[in-house]
This record gives structure tokens, sequence and C-alpha cells, in this order.
């Protein structure tokens, strides 16, 4: 069924797709999302099917059921039994009853609960332990490079005035990841620790029984739900930064890019795996770089220094990454003599940048990747996920000793219709713009010929020349993203809708209206 918005006393959710999203009093959000999932032991979530599915709203109370069945390449693997309440105290109730079906290796199984940066950043944090005992701490605001909490089994922080908010956890034991790491904006509270061994063979008959507990704390104090969708942006004038420079990444395609040309790339990044066949890949993306008048940006993927040598002599900006994630990068840079037009970083995510920290010194930029469906692939996810870009921007720069930091490349999953996708790359480029990334690697020269919305929306934006980006805000950014810009013929205002509907936003007290998934671009006085 589609999606449904459900009131009940203080607070408003979304159902959706069988979870539970945006747990929120007025502009509060208490919790971003409620699930479960089951990940084989390569974390690939496995897709599951709904059926019997029942919902009853009241004033007072909500219940929604349903039967969801793991489906994996035809097999029926694992069932699950869903029971869904909430009512007006303020109490969200998730439940689930699941079995195994078939041998399935697994690497986790149960309940996650998503908690909102925004909405929880330095908050205080009070955890108790499946023994009973308690400990203080607060939600992180640089990103964490491991599990922030250990051992849960409640949570309890302020949401606003006195109001505090309440998670209880049974079935087993919990603990929070920060996913900013991937690039999602938000904590997650997943059962079964990661210091228990996996992945484990679950046999027919194994049972899965857990259940999470939202309550609230004083919640009479919360204001009732808004259902008014006043939209506002506020602008930073006290905060700006240059304007990025902005590239793509090179497919091997069937044709010339000459088309693009009028995007006028800064680069071309092609990457180059020395451990396989690499130069026909070479030659052709130095040919497609002159094609579309972009500097050729050489990223090598390697093993040992010794696969350098055959590059040591090319006069092209590079990158360099250890093919395996794990790897010590020091290796590389203590075997390689390095200019400062050099960087160094990984191919998989921010995270391994955050946990395998190296010397910079020698070292022009660091580089990383970007995609906003590590873990969930839906549109909602790759939207709410916009605004940890920005900080993986600003959490890198404290431990990259003032290096620059490239970006890239920024991909999106094809299954995001090219009107949505081209507000998600204007959000993108907001966020890494405002959080001071020096080059952004977007998209691969293969999206931009299959997506002409993506392609015309970046199109309207490098005509404009962009300088500097000023930093805004939406009151709603799940909604609207913002984008203010300062160029040689003055300055203007991108807005993006993230809905399906029209909305309505205040910048400066003019009212600018939005038609669905509408990108705007507003000259400013």
């Amino acid at each position: 069924m589609a999606d449904q918005m459900i009131y009940f006393g203080k607070l408003s959710l979304l159902y959706e797709n069988g979870f539970v999203r945006y747990i929120r009093s007025g502009e509060n959000e208490i919790v971003r999302n409620i699930y479960f999932a089951l990940r084989d032991n390569n974390w690939t979530t496995a897709p599951f099917v709904r059926s019997d599915e029942r919902i009853s709203v009241t004033p007072k109370y909500f219940e929604i059921t349903y039967t969801a069945t793991n489906v994996v390449e035809g097999t029926e693997v694992f069932r699950w039994r869903v029971k869904i309440t909430g009512n007006d105290s303020g109490e969200v109730d998730f439940a689930v009853d699941g079995e195994c079906l078939a041998p399935y290796n697994r690497n986790r199984a149960g309940i996650c609960v998503l908690h909102p940066v925004r909405d929880t950043r330095d908050k205080p944090l009070h955890i108790t332990r499946p023994d009973g005992s308690r400990y203080e701490t607060k939600f992180p605001s640089a990103i964490s490079p491991y599990q922030p909490f250990f051992e849960i089994r409640k949570m309890t922080w302020p949401v606003v005035g006195d109001a505090w908010a309440e998670l209880q956890f049974e079935g087993d034991i919990f603990e929070t990841e920060d996913q900013r790491n991937w690039a999602d904006f938000s904590f997650k509270t997943y059962s079964t620790p990661l210091a228990v061994p996996y992945p484990v063979m679950l046999k027919p008959g194994d049972k899965v029984n857990q259940r999470v507990r939202l309550s609230l704390i004083n919640g009479d104090s919360l204001a009732a739900p808004d259902v008014s969708e006043d939209l506002e942006v506020t602008i930073d004038e006290s905060d700006s930064k240059p304007f990025p420079k902005i590239g793509a990444d090179y497919e091997l395609n069937n044709g010339a890019l000459s088309s693009l040309k009028e995007l006028h790339f800064d680069h071309l990044r092609i990457e180059l795996d020395l451990s396989s066949s690499w130069k026909d890949k070479l030659e052709a993306g130095l040919r497609e770089a002159e094609n579309v008048s972009a500097k050729p940006f050489i990223h090598l993927v390697m093993d040992s220094a010794s696969e350098f040598k055959e590059f040591a002599s090319m006069d092209h900006l590079m990158a360099i990454s250890p093919t395996n994630r794990k790897a010590n990068v020091d290796i590389l840079l203590t075997s390689i003599s390095i200019d400062k037009k050099i960087g160094a970083g990984f191919i998989s995510y921010f995270t391994e940048l955050n946990r395998n920290r190296f010397d910079y010194s020698k070292l022009g930029f660091v580089i990383y990747p970007v995609t906003p469906q590590a873990h969930l692939s839906d549109v909602h996810t790759a939207i709410e996920n916009l605004p940890a870009q920005k900080d993986q921007l600003e959490s890198g720069k404290h431990f990259v000793d003032g290096k620059k930091i490239h970006v890239g490349p920024v991909s999106l999953l094809s299954s995001v219709p090219d009107r949505v996708a081209a507000g998600w790359m204007l959000g993108s480029i907001k966020y890494l713009s405002e959080g001071g990334a020096d080059r952004i690697t977007m998209f691969d020269t293969n999206y931009y010929l299959s997506n002409p919305t993506v392609y015309n929306t970046l199109l309207a934006l490098v005509k404009l020349s962009p300088t500097k980006v000023i930093s805004s805000s939406c009151n709603e950014p799940l909604a609207i993203t913002s984008l203010v810009i300062e160029s040689p013929g003055g300055r203007h205002l991108v807005l993006a809708n993230h809905t399906s509907s029209r909305k309505f936003v205040t910048v400066h007290d003019k009212l600018y209206p939005l038609s669905e998934y509408e990108v705007k671009f507003i000259p400013l006085q």
C-alpha cells in the first residue's frame, strides 16, 4: 500500500513498506526509522515480500500487523510476523517474531533503530546495560570511527524542554554505530554486537524474537504534530566558502563524450586497477578527457609500490589507494616518491579514512567516495542522508592536517528516478560545498548521458560560473534543499523540492512555489 502518515497524541510518523519512519513532535524528530533486516555473510540485505497486512488507526491508537517473507534466489529463507502499535500517550511498540525456513548464513537478523543526527547531536544520553547498571554519555558531534555505545538495554535522551524519549530493547544485546561513516545521516542501534563471531548459519526452525518500545517522559510538554508545512530557508551571511571544482568519473561507453563538453568539467577521473589490464582504459580515458576539455585525474588502485613504476613520469593529477581497504596506506606512501600533486585515500567509504589514518605530510590532498545508499536503497534514504556529506568533511578536517579534501566519485543507484536524482545532486553539491570540499567527482559520464534532468540541472548551475557558496538551511531538509551561490553575474538561490507534492518556500519574506521534484534557480538582490 502507499505511504501513510499516522497522528497519535503529540506524535506523528510515516508508515512505509512495513517500517516506521520519522517519529516526530512538531519539528523535533525523535526516531528516524525502526525496521528489521536479514543480512547475509557479505552484508547484503535480503529482500522480503509482505502479506496479510492489516492497518487500524483511530485518534487514540493504531495497530499494524503483517507477515514478511525473505525470498533469496526464489527460496523462502526466513519469515517474520510483525506487530506495530502506538497510542496517544506517545508509545510506539515494534515487535518481530521470526523463524528460519531454510539454511541461511547471516551476519545480522533483527531490529535496527536509526536516530536523527540533527536532533540528537551532542545531547546527553543515559544507557542502561542488560545487567541493570547505567552509564552516561552523549551522542557524538564529530563522526566516531567505531561504535560509540555498547551493551544497550535502554536509552534515554532529551527531546526538547523537559521532555525525554526512552527506547527499551528486548531479545538481544544492542549497540550503536555512527552511520555517517557510510554517508548515512543517522546513528544506528542494532542487535547482536559485532564482537560476537559472525557469520552464523541459521537452520530451519531457528527463532529471532525482538522488540523495541519508544515511550515519552513528560511528553505532555511536547508540541502537537505540525501539519502546516510552513517551509522557510534561512541564509547565514557569516559562513561562506569557495565553490569547489566539479568533474566526472570516466566509464567506458560506446561513443565519444563530446556532448558533455558544455558541462565544463574540471577533471575526468580515470580509475585504474594496476593489478589487472588497464592500458586500454587509460588511453580511452585520456582521449575522452581531451574531448570534454577536462584535466585527466588518474586514480591508481594498487597493492605495491612496484606497480607504480610505469606511472612515475606521468604529469597528471593523481590519487592512490590500496586495493585492500584494510591495508596500511603508509606502506605505499613511504615507498613512492610523492609530490604535492598526489593525494591518497580509500575507494570504499569515509569509514576507512576515519579508521585508518596515515601520514599526510607528503600529500596535496586526501580523497574518499560517497554513496547515500550503503544500507538502504529507497529514495527517502537517499534524500535524508544528504547532510551527512557535510559532516564527513567537517570531521575529516580534524585529522587530515590541513590538507585539501577531494570527494569522489559521488554515486547514486540507477533506481532513483531522473527528476529525483537532479534534486539529490543539487543537495550533494550544496553540502559538499558548505563543508569545504576542494574538488568533487560527481557521478560517472554514462549517468549524465542517461539522465537528461540531471544533465540540464548541472548545466544550469555551471552556466552561472559560481565562485562562492553561502551557507543556508531549510527548517524541513527532508523536503527542501537550498543552495546559495555567488558568481560574477550576482547571487542566486537554488531550491530543490524532494517531494511528490507542490511546496511553497519562504525566503527573505518572499514566497516561492515549487512543483513536485522541481529544481528552481532564483536571482537574489
